[in-house]
């Protein structure tokens, strides 16, 4: 089948799109082997973003088998349960990063008290005025 110009420069746009979706779904494993969590989210969640672009593409859907071979028949998949997965730990990181930011505070605050006999009986004295 011969395509006209259009229809070539087409293909030649999706497969571009395609290319960099590749690109960064092999920098976003590269990132979650490295243990870079953060990075490897952004990459996933890029990747899942242009490879939604290339399937709202015409040319997409005329050349669904050649595109989804470029692109890998587990890639998808793979992002979204690694994105999932990801998120799930960061999520969990920032929770315990939170509490300890809390209870570090409240140390020094109790620190600061303590330390000052002057700023604990004003404290007092604060409790009687109210």
């Amino acid at each position: 089948m011969l395509l006209g110009n259009a229809d070539q420069t087409l293909m030649f746009v999706c497969f571009s799109y395609v290319q960099s979706a590749c690109k960064i779904f092999k920098a976003a494993e590269e990132c979650r082997l490295d243990r870079d969590e953060e990075k490897a989210y952004v990459l996933y969640m890029k990747y899942l973003t242009v490879y939604d672009l290339i399937k709202k593409r015409p040319d997409f859907k005329q050349q669904q088998d050649f595109f989804l071979s470029m692109l890998g028949p587990t890639s998808f998949k793979k992002a979204i349960e690694e994105a999932e997965k990801l998120s799930e730990s960061l999520k969990l990181r920032s929770e315990k990063e939170r509490k300890e930011e809390k209870s570090r505070r409240e140390e020094r605050s109790e620190k600061d008290s303590l330390a000052s006999p002057r700023g604990a009986s004003e404290k007092k004295d604060n409790k009687k005025v109210l």
